[in-house]
């Protein structure tokens, strides 16, 4: 998300739990599904 090579990193500096991050990776995966969808 922010360029690091390890998502831990990313984490370290987001304070965030792998299942919170999960969620929201989730969430814009999803997103970014529809927007295709509609885009074709």
């Amino acid at each position: 998300m922010l360029g690091h090579a390890d998502i831990k990193q990313t984490q370290r500096y987001l304070n965030i739990t792998d299942e919170e991050l999960r969620k929201a990776m989730t969430g814009v995966w999803e997103r970014r599904r529809q927007l295709r969808a509609v885009g074709q």
